[in-house]
């Protein structure tokens, strides 16, 4: 969870953000790290919802060359509760993984009401944010 109050914040090439921050396990090069946000409401147009991205360092604490952000997707789930996925392939050097709040400027996620209106739903820097490695086939 990401919380104004309580969630550590850096300064990131987008931005001030909240982040939160993974030791990889070894063997995780390869995997398929998925970033999942939650849509703050199922209320149109009051939701948000976190942009997270992320930034992979090596051993060393330095960071590795790839794409921080990716494309989310909103999907709708149970309850009618949304969340976009934005998933990450895993560096071969990565050692550690700083999933953090992008900038609320990007471009934002589109949802659907259940009457067919379209909304474009807000960045936020609070929200919950669900961390998933996967790991590659063998």
């Amino acid at each position: 969870v990401f919380d104004a109050e309580r969630s550590p914040v850096f300064t990131f090439p987008e931005g001030n953000g909240a982040f939160a921050a993974f030791q990889l396990p070894d063997g995780a090069a390869g995997s398929t790290l998925r970033l999942r946000a939650f849509v703050s409401s199922s209320t149109l147009p009051l939701a948000t919802i976190v942009r997270a991205n992320v930034i992979f360092l090596d051993a060393q604490h330095a960071p590795i060359a790839a794409a921080r952000e990716a494309a989310l997707k909103l999907e709708r789930r149970v309850f009618r509760t949304s969340y976009g996925d934005g998933v990450f392939a895993v560096p071969p050097a990565a050692a550690y993984a700083i999933v953090y709040t992008g900038s609320p400027r990007s471009a934002r996620a589109i949802a659907t009401s259940e009457n067919g209106t379209r909304y474009a739903i807000p960045f936020s820097y609070t929200g919950d944010v669900d961390v998933l490695l996967q790991k590659a086939p063998q």
